[in-house]
């Protein structure tokens, strides 16, 4: 929770009966403002000790990741576009020979062990 105990803010509430954590900042890719729940029991694990993923199990990746990183779930569509986008500029532009030969390699290799 590297991205949220430094820099975002949180407002505690009750909801329906259970203790919540709203967890508020903004995204490091798109600036927008983003917020989580987090239930108290699962905040008092993870401060306890327990690891992101096997403390927050009510949140899905995407906000577990937000409050690691500060990337949101719309921040993460545009980088993964980004990516996706160099990619294929890298491939319609030719891939350079030593990294074609290596995949030509890879699955020369596959078809040996079928």
């Amino acid at each position: 929770m590297i991205y949220a105990d430094n820099r975002c803010t949180y407002v505690e509430s009750i909801k329906d009966g259970v203790h919540i954590y709203t967890y508020s900042g903004s995204c490091v890719v798109t600036g927008k403002p983003y917020s989580i729940d987090v239930p108290g029991s699962e905040l008092f694990a993870y401060r306890n000790g327990k690891k992101l993923q096997d403390a927050f199990v009510s949140l899905s990746p995407e906000d577990r990741e937000f409050l690691l990183s500060g990337v949101s779930p719309e921040g993460w569509a545009i980088l993964y576009h980004e990516e996706e986008n160099r990619l294929t500029k890298e491939i319609e532009a030719g891939m350079p020979q030593e990294e074609e030969d290596l995949y030509v390699r890879e699955i020369d290799e596959e078809e040996m062990h079928k």
